[in-house]
């Protein structure tokens, strides 16, 4: 397995080009924080207010500004409970991403106050976000690294996006 690699700080976020995101990853320590991910385009894709972020546990404040597109489904290297604060969102589950068969998935769509929770085995592909989208995030210790299935096959998040032209 590939070493972890530091997601940007806060300040390295603020004003970043998606080209500096290679090779970072966030500090295992935060407060009221807050980062940017951007798509492709330079549209945000995701802002994230990390409240508190321990090596142990994280509680974050997710706005959603658009769905996951054509991208690959993806895992989370933590387990997570994702509780809807603002709009509804909509993805396909894949509970065996390893051995992922396009066709073979769970659509959920989650509603304003719905809980949902979802494990380091299993991928998701965000197929809608509603507009103004805002989600309270309850993450566990951080267990492997972010990444997608390309074909069944895992696949680095950085080497990912590199691929499809986003960094």
């Amino acid at each position: 397995m590939a070493a972890l690699r530091r997601r940007p700080t806060t300040a390295e976020c603020r004003h970043m080009s998606a080209a500096k995101v290679v090779g970072k990853r966030s500090p295992r320590w935060a407060v009221w924080a807050r980062m940017t991910i951007p798509c492709k385009g330079g549209l945000q894709y995701l802002t994230r207010l990390r409240i508190v972020q321990t090596p142990w546990f994280g509680i974050y404040v997710h706005d959603i500004h658009e769905d996951d597109g054509d991208r690959c489904c993806h895992n989370h290297p933590w387990s997570f409970i994702s509780i809807v604060l603002r709009g509804s969102y909509t993805e396909r589950l894949y509970p065996n991403p390893m051995g992922l068969v396009p066709s073979e998935y769970v659509l959920q769509t989650h509603g304003r106050f719905s809980v949902h929770k979802m494990g380091r085995d299993t991928a998701h592909r965000v197929t809608y976000a509603a507009p103004r989208l805002k989600t309270l995030i309850l993450v566990g210790p951080r267990k492997a690294t972010w990444g997608f299935f390309d074909n069944g096959e895992f696949v680095e998040w950085q080497d990912y996006e590199e691929k499809i032209g986003t960094i």
